[in-house]
């Protein structure tokens, strides 16, 4: 978030509160309805063990992503899917 702010694609004191909730709020309890229309620019990035654990349906949206983070080696993919990291042999 902090550099998206740096690059101004995030204004936090713009936004409304189910968008800050969305990105901000604990994950103890069912997410806001926004992440089932997220509409922003930039993805709303959201671990998939928190929906299998609970049984929540997982959201299928172009600006929501769901790493996989049932194992480190899912997770690890996920993240490289994502851009966030590369991986390789050793």
């Amino acid at each position: 978030m902090l550099a998206l702010v740096d690059k101004g694609l995030f204004d936090p004191d713009e936004e409304d509160e189910d968008t800050l909730t969305a990105i901000f709020a604990s994950r103890e309890r069912p997410a806001s309805e926004i992440v089932w229309s997220w509409e922003r620019e930039f993805p709303l990035i959201l671990a998939s063990d928190s929906f299998a654990l609970r049984g929540w349906p997982v959201p299928v949206l172009k600006n929501v992503v769901v790493v996989n983070s049932a194992t480190a080696e899912t997770l690890v993919e996920s993240l490289v899917e994502l851009g966030v990291m590369r991986a390789g042999r050793i």
